[in-house]
């Protein structure tokens, strides 16, 4: 998953503007990248330059890669962005 999945979307996920820090981890079957952004960073701006990331990322996983949760925002909560990528089946 580490060099299949996570590194590749790390690499497209960097390249957003406004990220204070990004981190992932790796185990069998799955994979976990954290993004911060930068606090005047605009939210809606950012989630839909990492769904751009992860449909980039895509063509460079392998086919069996799909993404088990869409990236959510709700202004209401806190500034924070979760995202979910496993081979399938995801449960």
């Amino acid at each position: 998953m580490a060099s299949s999945v996570a590194q590749p979307l790390e690499r497209q996920l960097a390249q957003i503007p406004g990220i204070a820090q990004l981190t992932s981890s790796s185990s069998l079957g799955t994979s976990a990248i954290t993004i911060q952004f930068d606090l005047n960073r605009n939210i809606d701006g950012a989630a839909n330059d990492v769904l751009a990331a992860i449909n980039a990322a895509a063509v460079n996983c392998p086919k069996t890669f799909r993404i088990a949760d869409l990236p959510q925002v709700n202004p209401a909560d806190s500034p924070i962005l979760l995202l979910s990528a496993c081979r399938t089946p995801c449960r």
